[in-house]
């Protein structure tokens, strides 16, 4: 077992000192408490686990990077009466704010929202519909862990804002406990000036529509097909057969091939990629695959022939760190 070192348990006991009010998030046990319980913490000790209290009578610790909980800032009486319509069925409001995190979770029903607004905002649906739908998400960007998770079936937002921030927007797009796969995820706009960072997105179907910042998507697998465009560009990764509706970067992540996974980085008018197959724009059909990948059609004749440039990087695309590039003609008349 590797300890953390002094340095990172005195972070830890500054953070969370006796008496701090906590949320469950997650933890990786058998007996854990259910997710969103409450729970004081009594002491971080020397392996720097925090030493909980749980509301429930349960008295298991919590593991930093293994487990997560929030540190509550609105009071247990509005988390109670929160928790009180959390498992009995749709919840409908205008807006939702608080100054830390924005919590909202159903296990069966639908979320109606106007506005989710907070330095965090949490949004969970175990067992939603297509009629789901959040209007604004607004969280700050670079915080200590996700700034925005949304969970559920059917993943409805209009727009998804950084309220300010110079680290990328983290957002993570969750299937319900038990599935793989989200149903559908339709994203209308996310605007975020330092980027946006998706860890994973798997789901059967997809859009997303960026209008401000980078997008990178660090683990995408879709059995259908997920579009993604911002102002410059748009691409379309297929797990079906692909019929091409008209984007200029178009990819196949291949559910026949065991790695079933990819990256993506959409930045102003290019897609950089991984592990993923490019298709031929005019007979959808496969031409190669390679890590790390930036393909560049022409400008001045985005339809012709393949013209551009394929470049071979060692760095993780998500990074954003594309040095040490090879270049090479992808193609010529």
């Amino acid at each position: 077992m590797i300890f953390p070192d002094r340095e990172t348990v005195d972070s830890l006991r500054r953070e969370f000192p006796a008496g701090t009010r906590v949320i469950l998030e997650k933890m990786d046990d058998t007996h854990a408490p259910e997710i969103g319980t409450m729970g004081t913490v009594k002491a971080v000790d020397d392996a720097g686990d925090l030493i909980m209290e749980w509301d429930n009578g349960s008295s298991l610790n919590v593991v930093p990077g293994v487990d997560r909980v929030t540190k509550m800032i609105m009071t247990d009486t509005v988390y109670r009466q929160l928790m009180e319509i959390r498992n009995s069925g749709d919840i409908k409001a205008d807006t939702v704010s608080a100054g830390n995190l924005v919590y909202t979770s159903t296990g069966k029903g639908d979320i109606f929202l106007d506005m989710a607004s907070g330095k965090a905002v949490v949004i969970q649906s175990q067992a939603n519909t297509p009629a789901s739908h959040i209007g604004t998400i607004q969280a700050e960007a670079g915080g200590a862990g996700t700034d925005v998770a949304v969970t559920g079936n059917y993943i409805n937002v209009g727009s998804i804002l950084s309220k300010g921030g110079s680290d990328p927007l983290k957002v993570e797009l969750e299937a319900p406990d038990g599935e793989e796969v989200i149903s559908e995820v339709a994203i209308d706009n996310i605007s975020s000036g330092s980027g946006t960072v998706i860890p994973k997105l798997w789901a059967d179907r997809g859009t997303i529509h960026v209008s401000n910042g980078y997008l990178a998507i660090g683990d995408i697998y879709t059995t259908d097909k997920i579009h993604g465009d911002n102002p410059g560009t748009a691409f379309a990764l297929y797990g079906r057969t692909p019929t091409g509706d008209g984007e200029p970067h178009m990819y196949w992540n291949n559910v026949d091939l065991p790695h079933r996974r990819t990256a993506l980085l959409m930045t102003d008018s290019n897609v950089f990629t991984r592990m993923v197959d490019l298709l031929d724009e005019q007979t959808y059909t496969w031409l190669f695959e390679r890590d790390y990948l930036k393909y560049v059609l022409a400008p001045e004749a985005p339809w012709a022939k393949h013209k551009g440039v394929l470049l071979y990087d060692r760095r993780h695309v998500v990074s954003g760190q594309r040095s040490n590039a090879s270049e090479k003609e992808l193609f010529s008349e």
